[in-house]
């Protein structure tokens, strides 16, 4: 996790140019004066593939999957986009799969939407292609 703190003196934070930078933990107290300012901010660096990984499906196409398990980070997906369902619903639905495992997979569908949707675009037509073999 990175913390720090952006500080300077006056009553209104900048919107640009310079200020210091300090270090601390989440909660502790900066003093700056009666006459300054503090903007505390903490981000954490979150790798979300230590939750997921590019398989091939039975039919050969390459799709992301939760580590460790069988669970498509599609149907994950599907669950929140299609059925309005939050994590923790979800997670229910999968009790071996940890709830970060989760919002990894929802992570990756916001930073490759146009790449997730195509994957289930292309996973729709094949299942329609072999509900049609099977009918006819």
């Amino acid at each position: 996790m990175l913390c720090g703190a952006s500080v300077g003196r006056g009553g209104i934070l900048p919107v640009g140019g310079q200020s210091n930078r300090l270090t601390g933990a989440i909660g502790s107290p900066i003093l700056i004066g009666s006459r300054g300012w503090v903007r505390y901010t903490c981000s954490m660096d979150y790798d979300i593939n230590q939750f997921l990984e590019m398989r091939p499906k039975r039919d050969g196409r390459m799709r992301p999957f939760i580590k460790g398990t069988r669970v498509e980070a599609l149907s994950i997906i599907s669950d929140s986009e299609t059925h309005n369902m939050t994590p923790e619903e979800i997670a229910e639905g999968y009790p071996h799969v940890s709830l970060a495992a989760i919002y990894a997979a929802l992570a990756y569908y916001h930073g490759a939407r146009d790449e997730v949707r195509r994957m289930i675009r292309e996973d729709d037509a094949s299942l329609k292609q072999q509900v049609g073999a099977a009918q006819g």
